[in-house]
């Protein structure tokens, strides 16, 4: 599974990671810029199943609007993906 982050609008952060529900929350993953996709990336082994996650984009916690996402019963939004 690979998890990526393309931005657009001239936003170039410094640092990008992911975090989820793939391994309780408790990580924070990093995603490297790949300069020939001009996109951040970040590869995992994940087991089937469907997985909630966040990216931390220079420590603020987001989601990726292109990507699916869903509010949760307590109100937050994350990103959802399915494996």
């Amino acid at each position: 599974m690979s998890f990526s982050y393309k931005f657009g609008n001239n936003r170039n952060p410094k640092t990008v990671l992911i975090s989820g529900s793939f391994d309780g929350w408790k990580e924070k993953h990093p995603l490297k810029y790949d300069n020939r996709e001009k996109k951040w990336i970040c590869k995992m082994n994940l087991k089937k199943g469907k997985y909630f996650y966040k990216y931390i984009i220079d420590g603020n916690w987001e989601i990726n609007p292109n990507e699916n996402h869903s509010k949760g019963s307590d109100g937050i939004v994350n990103n959802v993906i399915e494996v």
